[in-house]
């Protein structure tokens, strides 16, 4: 979306696209936190890093759409505001909780014969 910005080109379509990955994750937290893990080992601990990975992860996109309108209303010149550095922070959470949901994850995956994650598939 930064890049986008030198004269707002592509910066509506930052914001539609930030909105539906919002709109999905809304749904994917939704989803995690119906989960039934009593049959896991580990699977409530598993569960709470996902619903938390997944909250900090839309908070980071709520925090970056509002900062993209402002980029909207007020131009390109606005640079980084509070929103951003709401965005960043969430962002920055969300990759910790990815980091330890993997790390709980794939041990109880292995013993299923199931893929190993990334905190990028998360």
């Amino acid at each position: 979306m930064v890049d986008e910005c030198q004269d707002l080109t592509g910066v509506e379509a930052a914001l539609a696209q930030l909105r539906a990955v919002g709109a999905e994750r809304t749904g994917q937290l939704a989803l995690a936190r119906a989960l039934r893990v009593d049959a896991l080992a580990g699977g409530a601990e598993i569960q709470m890093v996902l619903v938390e990975a997944l909250d900090a992860s839309l908070r980071a996109d709520e925090a970056f759409v509002t900062w993209t309108v402002s980029v909207l209303d007020h131009g390109c010149g606005l640079g980084d505001d509070a929103d951003h550095d709401a965005g960043v922070a969430a962002s920055e959470s969300a990759s910790a909780a990815k980091q330890r949901l993997v790390g709980l994850w794939n041990p109880v995956a292995g013993g299923y014969g199931l893929a190993a994650r990334t905190e990028d598939d998360v």
